[in-house]
């Protein structure tokens, strides 16, 4: 179970005790998942509360695991060392380093802590409390951020700067072309995109082999990035995927690809095309035009039918379909004949370009009522087919 399904699960419970209801359902499945293992310890905390709220013995967990670190960050970690806290004083055994060594880190963390990180602030700070320490570091925090303080509110202002993420910033390196690197060098971007990369334990791989597409377009990958590419390529090389498991597969491939990395022995097995799959389907057949995939041929050949029917049914869609730039990638890569076909195909594709402020990016739907409907990453698909060419990356 995941952690936000195990919240969810608290919430449900923290209803039930509002309204002196007992679900049967929130009762049975606080059952099953207080015998999960593999829990972290804010998660733990959450089901052993929401027994507590249903008047449940969810007596399992006999052991619990401190945190040393969290895949949620900072914030999430000081979470999970005020968790651990709670279940032993709830009469839960900790495992893993001793509570007073945990609680020193969480101090010094908050001594530390440069202004502005609030909300770590604000959880370091619950996690000493109920580990039986004072408001001093605390108070010193606050001290720190005087300068932030609405004397009216009582609310300490915060300053934020507009970022954007890593699959935009990809999507944007594939729209701009040569124009992202200058652009980016301008920002800032490399720089904060291999930050994120080395630091950020909660991206997942798709993620991950896009800010490596984005770096190895701008200097050689380092030790560090390249141990994270061979972590990447090991989990997913010498594998067989079906099209419906093939979704994140389609989109790690496709960045390791324009970061110059291909994967051996990944194999797709070809499946019927439908409205739910197309657009995976679509990516695994433009993976199999550059021959990435171990069984392109067959891929090849067994979509070949509806390759050659593309045209056609871009024509008979018109501009409402959601794979319309999706179709036009794979046709980009295909020998078909296109007949008579290509005005048509280029007035349906016109429409659908061109949103407020913004003339040049690509629109998610053919639904003119909708003209803030602009998409990066169909825009992406858009400019680097035939019918995207035309277009000055200058404008952009």
């Amino acid at each position: 179970m995941t952690d936000d399904a195990v919240t969810a699960l608290w919430i449900a419970a923290v209803v039930d005790e509002s309204t002196h209801h007992k679900s049967v359902a929130v009762r049975a499945a606080l059952r099953a998942v207080s015998r999960v293992k593999s829990l972290n310890s804010l998660a733990r905390w959450r089901v052993v509360d929401a027994c507590e709220r249903e008047q449940l013995q969810c007596t399992q967990y006999k052991r619990s695991q401190i945190a040393e670190n969290s895949h949620n960050g900072p914030v999430g970690w000081a979470l999970d060392v005020w968790a651990s806290v709670e279940l032993s004083r709830r009469g839960y055994m900790l495992e893993g380093p001793p509570i007073d060594q945990v609680m020193q880190a969480a101090s010094s963390r908050l001594s530390k802590l440069a202004d502005g990180n609030d909300v770590e602030a604000a959880a370091l700070a619950r996690a000493i409390h109920a580990g039986g320490g004072g408001p001093e570091l605390f108070a010193a925090y606050l001290h720190r951020a005087q300068s932030r303080l609405d004397r009216s509110s009582g609310l300490y202002r915060q300053h934020v700067e507009f970022v954007g993420t890593i699959d935009n910033t990809y999507e944007a390196k594939l729209a701009l072309g040569d124009a992202f690197t200058a652009l980016a060098d301008a920002h800032g971007t490399f720089h904060s995109v291999e930050d994120s990369l080395e630091r950020d334990q909660s991206m997942n791989d798709a993620t991950k082999a896009r800010a490596l597409a984005i770096v190895a377009g701008h200097h050689p990958l380092t030790t560090p990035q390249q141990a994270i590419r061979d972590d990447i390529v090991r989990r997913i090389e010498q594998r067989s995927y079906s099209v419906d498991d093939a979704r994140s597969l389609a989109a790690i491939l496709e960045a390791l690809l324009n970061a110059g990395i291909t994967v051996p022995g990944v194999t797709v097995k070809p499946a019927l095309v439908t409205n739910a799959n197309e657009g995976v389907v679509d990516a695994i057949l433009v993976l199999a035009q550059d021959h990435v995939l171990a069984n392109s041929d067959e891929i090849l050949t067994y979509y070949d039918s509806y390759v050659v029917h593309l045209p056609s049914a871009i024509t008979s869609d018109g501009i409402t379909s959601p794979w319309l730039f999706y179709r036009l990638a794979v046709l980009d890569g295909a020998d078909v004949d296109w007949g008579q076909q290509v005005a048509a195909v280029a007035a349906i594709v016109s429409h659908r370009i061109g949103c407020t402020g913004h003339p040049a990016m690509a629109r998610a739907t053919g639904d003119p009522r909708h003209p803030l409907d602009c998409d990066l990453a169909q825009t992406a698909l858009l400019v680097n087919t035939q019918f995207g060419v035309e277009y000055d990356r200058d404008d952009r």
